[in-house]
């Protein structure tokens, strides 16, 4: 199928002369640099990715009734069916390319938001057609395909036209509904964002707002232009810069009229300025309903009349020839910047692919599907593990994360090390239960229960300030006179075989069980953060690599109770250290003896004035004993810091996880069985990776155009051949 002239059938109905010239009207409009960009730019949109990379094109808007659908069927030579009232209830997306058969198909593109069922039905639709007289009954499937067959209603359905044939440009046009100033009781509500005045709304800000483009903002001459919806919308943003005015049934006003003064000087853009000025066609449903032909002499016979051509661009033909340069001009300005988006695309494309893998028919393709998964994943955990974030797969992992929150908790090694230091800074302020040296407003029980809970949530708070440490009441301010008084009682409760004046290193024992009785949970609460933060790492980096649906097996089959075992080994050795520290107190630290040392001299240099010290022997032996206690805890808390760090946190959490994860050598030891659960996958995997290569390779020829185009043409000389005045 090509134009109304292309067959005899038609020929006979338009009126038209056989085979349609070689440089047929729309064929102005591009040159062959500019056809095959464009080729490319359809393909892209065949296969999708019209929202992702905001694809050039041309949209024809406008006012309900404003002749939208008469300046694209005059401008393309292509005729569409005319019904009264709320004809356009859809975008309608026509597709002109070049081939060397004349064919036509249409398709409908679901809205995003159909249900998966009505989506596939949807998507089914195919309807090919060899003559343009097939257009109007296509069009009606296509309705009725949609559910609008007898109803006023709109949708966000779109109906693509791809026509072809030899003498056919590439070219992308779209046909919006018409909006809707008033709504009538037949244009009923369509879906639950509104109703159909909201809908076209709707329909046309998502096409107009792509800045990439060429707004034909459709205004009729029967209406007060002030009164026109379209133009309010044409007034945001950049987009009076790229719209295009078009003023359609200027016969509507007479001759040396004030409305038609007030016309002409909007179309000589003095009243509403656009970017790409004003253009005046001709709608005259008789003429064009015998021929394109007829169609054009009409106008130019009415426009030679009036003798606007003058002083305003007029008639379809200039209007071809100013969309030559107006398109010209925008892929001039667009290639560079949309060459560069494909990029980016591509290489989210590639890897999607690669976390799907190949296609999978037998076992021995699914074994080597999961043998290539654990080698990455091992790979990466170890590097990671290593501190080295330079493997590539990790590096796509890591570009794959949308928040700097995923990217900082894939940075294994030092998220770790981050939380380690924090919990050496808190054992360090508040991981002793009593402070000393503090003023208490009382006389606080040293021995009394302390407040884990509190001390917990301040501990997994980040935002820490001097309010917590008020709230949590820890360490508590004791006074060193009141610990010693409390001491004694504790001393004397039990006592021995000591002498009179001494102490026992149970004392000791039980002191420092009071003193860092806040270990365990905090020490509990920082592996329990360290584990977590490992299972997040691994699910992350595993979406890096696999397909989804793989994930959630390998995490179900194996890494899950491989993780809760780390986790709880953790834990186990955690407890082993802690037993050890609340034994008989045991320590050969140089550290200690130096404190001990240090402690004694200064206890000689406060001495009273007779060189007496307190008579209460009892006193003295706790002081002591309290001196030793601190001394012991201070020392002891250095060891337990990296005892956690080491013994804990890096044997069971951290250096084994490379190998204890995902590997290829565990995949050599599954069972087919295992296997085929592991690496099967459902229709939508296969037909994800199948839409994928279709995407890939559209991106990939498109790629190869556009260097080869800027590598051969001075974009300063890009110009279009043929077009004429």
């Amino acid at each position: 199928m090509s134009s109304a002239s292309s067959t005899p059938t038609e020929n006979a109905h338009r009126g038209g002369s056989g085979t349609p010239p070689a440089d047929s009207p729309i064929d102005k409009l591009q040159s062959e640099h500019s056809r095959q960009i464009l080729d490319c730019v359809d393909e892209l949109r065949r296969v999708g990715l019209q929202k992702e990379l905001q694809l050039p094109q041309i949209v024809v808007c406008g006012d309900q009734s404003a002749g939208k659908s008469s300046v694209l069927e005059a401008l393309t030579e292509i005729p569409f069916p005319h019904t009264e009232g709320l004809c356009t209830r859809f975008a309608t997306e026509i597709q002109l390319h070049r081939g060397p058969h004349e064919h036509a198909t249409a398709y409908i593109i679901p809205d995003s938001k159909c249900p998966p069922a009505r989506k596939q039905a949807l998507e089914s639709f195919k309807r090919t057609m060899s003559s343009s007289e097939e257009l109007g009954p296509l069009i009606e499937i296509a309705k009725s395909e949609m559910g609008l067959e007898n109803t006023k209603q709109l949708s966000r359905n779109v109906l693509r036209l791809e026509i072809c044939g030899p003498k056919q440009p590439q070219l992308t046009l779209v046909d919006l509904p018409g909006l809707i100033h008033v709504q009538s009781n037949k244009e009923s509500a369509t879906d639950s964002d509104g109703t159909a005045v909201a809908l076209t709304h709707q329909l046309v800000e998502e096409y107009i707002k792509n800045p990439r483009a060429i707004v034909l903002a459709v205004v009729s001459a029967k209406n007060d232009f002030a009164n026109q919806i379209i133009l309010e919308k044409c007034q945001k943003e950049d987009r009076p810069s790229r719209t295009f005015g078009i003023i359609t049934k200027p016969d509507s006003f007479k001759l040396q009229s004030s409305q038609e003064k007030d016309w002409m000087e909007l179309a000589r853009n003095q009243t509403f300025k656009l970017g790409l000025g004003w253009h005046l066609v001709m709608n005259d449903p008789v003429a064009q309903a015998h021929s394109f032909e007829r169609r054009n002499q009409y106008e130019e016979k009415f426009f030679t009349g009036r003798g606007y051509g003058s002083e305003v661009g007029c008639g379809i033909k200039k209007l071809r020839s100013r969309l030559s340069m107006i398109l010209n001009d925008l892929l001039k300005r667009e290639i560079p910047a949309l060459d560069k988006d494909l990029d980016p695309k591509m290489e989210e494309i590639n890897q999607t692919l690669s976390r799907l893998g190949s296609s999978r028919p037998d076992t021995s393709h699914k074994r080597r599907y999961l043998i290539d998964v654990g080698a990455a994943v091992a790979s990466s955990i170890q590097d990671v593990v290593d501190g080295n974030y330079s493997n590539p797969i990790f590096r796509k992992v890591e570009s794959l994360q949308k928040t700097n929150s995923s990217k900082r908790k894939l940075h294994l090694r030092a998220a770790v090390k981050s939380l380690n230091l924090d919990f050496a800074q808190y054992m360090n302020e508040k991981g002793k239960k009593w402070d000393l040296q503090g003023s208490p407003s009382n006389d606080p029980d040293m021995f009394a229960p302390a407040n884990v809970r509190d001390v917990l949530v301040d501990f997994q708070n980040k935002k820490r300030s001097a309010e917590s440490d008020e709230l949590i009441g820890m360490p508590l301010p004791i006074g060193h006179q009141n610990a010693v008084s409390q001491t004694v009682t504790l001393m004397q409760k039990s006592c021995g075989q000591e002498l009179p004046g001494t102490f026992n290193a149970r004392h000791i024992k039980q002191l420092f069980a009071h003193q860092s009785e806040l270990w365990k949970p905090i020490a509990e609460s920082h592996v329990d953060r360290v584990a977590n933060l490992c299972k997040i790492f691994v699910v992350i980096l595993l979406k890096g690599i696999a397909h989804q649906q793989t994930v959630r097996r390998i995490v179900h089959h194996h890494v899950k109770d491989t993780l809760n075992d780390m986790h709880q080994a953790a834990i186990s050795e955690l407890q082993r250290i802690l037993t050890d520290e609340q034994s008989h107190p045991i320590t050969y630290n140089r550290s200690y003896q130096e404190g001990i040392k240090e402690s004694r001299k200064r206890a000689h240099r406060d001495m009273n004035p007779s060189g007496t010290q307190d008579p209460d022997l009892q006193r003295l032996a706790a002081k002591d004993a309290l001196k030793c206690m601190e001394q012991y805890y201070e020392t002891t808390l250095d060891y337990f810091v990296d005892s956690v760090a080491k013994q804990v946190i890096e044997r069971h959490l951290i250096r084994d996880l490379p190998e204890r994860i995902f590997t290829a050598h565990m995949v050599g030891g599954y069972t087919d069985e295992e296997i085929s659960l592991l690496a099967m996958e459902d229709e939508s995997a296969a037909s994800q990776r199948t839409k994928l290569e279709r995407e890939k390779a559209a991106l990939s020829n498109a790629q190869e155009i556009f260097g080869k185009v800027k590598a051969s043409l001075d974009i300063d000389d890009f110009v279009i051949d043929g077009v004429d005045g």
